[in-house]
């Protein structure tokens, strides 16, 4: 329910995905080898965290919020597409069989496009509409209702869901997203909060490649999504904005979002209902206003600051911000370039020390650079690193 259309790609689901994955894998390693010291050893980390991320790339005050929401929601009233699993989720009166059939959409559509993925939905929901009739059936016949999706540890561990569901859990889905991702065999943090949001009326946010893009453009985050400081940045943010009237459909109405309208490439700012709202797009009028000497000067646009973080960062020389990307760019400030990818680093080498990009200005690139982990140096005006 949250592909883009035919022509984008699934990047969103993968990285859903694959986070869960690596979730799940810590969390059994944290499980297996329990240490006293642990917590002293998060609680430097999460201070950090906190002090590493200037304002500017927050929502501040409760109108914001209130704004975005409101907007977001109106929009995705008039404009969102009819899909089978969210029309089963509107009709569907019984808890249970609701977050059925939102789970299954949920683990068919990771790395799988909404096209795609709409006649297999819509076959196995009249195949086996309850919990307990996939529990009964057997692998072979999950196997080859699947064929044609790949992945097939995807079916697999969905029936092994719904036969634990039926067998220690009485038949009754767990009700939250905790409760979710602890119980059952594969679902993710993504994958329990929209179960829990969309079925339950759990107000918890979610995030996925298209909810990671709308948040890092809205206020202008340009480092890698998928790195913990930013993931952990993108899903508090996804926390604050969640309407908990509403959560199922504003998750939903991120998601639509992204996959519509903020597109990795040329979004249609003009048709999104948050525009007023977009740091990105901000930055990117004011640089192509000074590219077009229409505007002359420094931009009058508000910037990620770091002067108010230092004092919070006394390891540091000068504070940096976890939100900024890693390297300086080679043009203004665009919509290719927000967020950045991963990086890849080199087999058996370390990864090199980050670059963090300010600011294009009319002067020149202006940015920082980083030795180590207490020496940071900041150049000007197109001068070379050292």
């Amino acid at each position: 329910m949250r592909k883009p259309r035919a022509a984008v790609g699934s990047g969103h689901r993968k990285q859903a995905a694959s986070q869960e994955g690596r979730q799940k894998h810590a969390k059994n390693n944290s499980q297996a080898k329990p240490s006293a010291c642990d917590g002293l050893a998060r609680q430097p980390e999460e201070v950090v965290l906190q002090a590493s991320v200037s304002s500017y790339h927050l929502f501040r005050d409760v109108a914001e919020v209130t704004a975005f929401r409101g907007s977001l929601l109106s929009w995705y009233d008039q404009e969102k597409r009819d899909l089978p699993w969210r029309r089963r989720a509107e009709d569907e009166m019984d808890l249970d069989r609701r977050a059925y059939a939102v789970w299954v959409s949920e683990v068919m559509l990771q790395q799988t496009q909404v096209a795609t993925v709409i006649n297999y939905y819509t076959g196995w929901m009249q195949k086996w509409p309850t919990l307990q009739d996939l529990a009964s059936a057997s692998l072979e016949e999950v196997n080859q209702l699947w064929a044609g999706l790949g992945y097939y540890s995807r079916g697999r561990r969905l029936q092994e869901g719904a036969r634990k569901v039926v067998e220690e859990l009485g038949g009754h889905m767990p009700r939250t997203a905790e409760t979710l991702q602890q119980l059952l065999p594969g679902v993710g943090r993504y994958t329990a909060g929209a179960i829990a949001s969309i079925a339950f009326g759990q107000a918890t946010g979610v995030v996925d490649g298209n909810v990671a893009r709308v948040l890092c453009r809205v206020r202008a985050i340009g480092a890698d999504p998928s790195s913990t400081l930013v993931s952990q940045q993108l899903w508090g943010l996804a926390q604050q904005l969640v309407d908990p009237a509403r959560p199922g459909d504003f998750n939903q109405a991120a998601m639509e979002l992204g996959a519509t309208v903020c597109t990795p490439q040329r979004p249609l700012c003009s048709q999104c209902p948050v525009e007023s709202l977009c740091r990105a797009r901000q930055r990117v009028e004011q640089e192509q206003l000074l590219a077009s000497g229409s505007l002359s000067g420094s931009p009058d646009v508000e910037e990620c600051g770091f002067g108010d973080l230092r004092s919070q960062l006394p390891t540091l020389d000068s504070a940096t911000c976890a939100c900024l990307p890693r390297s300086p760019g080679t043009r203004p400030w665009e919509w290719s370039t927000s967020p950045e990818r991963p990086a890849a680093s080199p087999p058996g080498r370390r990864a090199l020390p980050p670059v963090f990009w300010n600011s294009l200005g009319p002067l020149g690139p202006k940015f920082c650079w980083c030795r180590g982990p207490t020496q940071v140096c900041w150049q000007d005006c197109g001068s070379s690193r050292p």
